[in-house]
């Protein structure tokens, strides 16, 4: 790599001036790797993996909300049926409902 960075900071005279083009290419092609910053290939492969985890979690999030909104639902008729139970023993201590009414319920 020193040869192509000699060359290429103007030194004419570094062996690197005087090789052949096919070894100039090959040189090249072999530090590019090094100096470039946005190599496209791996870029694509990166953000596809991130893509699929992405997806995976989406999935997963889904999963979680619906759990959760189904626990959330669950806790909304346990509450529904304690303050069913609470209404229904005070309407029969205001003995405006029959005993039976309210054993059932409570």
């Amino acid at each position: 790599m020193g040869e192509l960075i000699e060359w290429f900071l103007g030194h004419a005279k570094s062996s690197y001036w005087v090789r052949d083009p096919e070894y100039k290419a090959a040189e090249y092609i072999r530090v590019m790797k090094l100096l470039t910053f946005l190599d496209y290939s791996t870029l694509e492969s990166a953000g596809k993996s991130i893509e699929g985890k992405l997806a995976g979690l989406e999935i997963e999030n889904k999963g979680l909300r619906d759990e959760l909104k189904s626990l959330q639902e669950s806790n909304k008729t346990e509450d529904l049926k304690q303050q069913l139970a609470e209404l229904s023993k005070r309407l029969y201590e205001a003995g405006i409902l029959k005993k039976d009414l309210a054993v059932k319920n409570g």
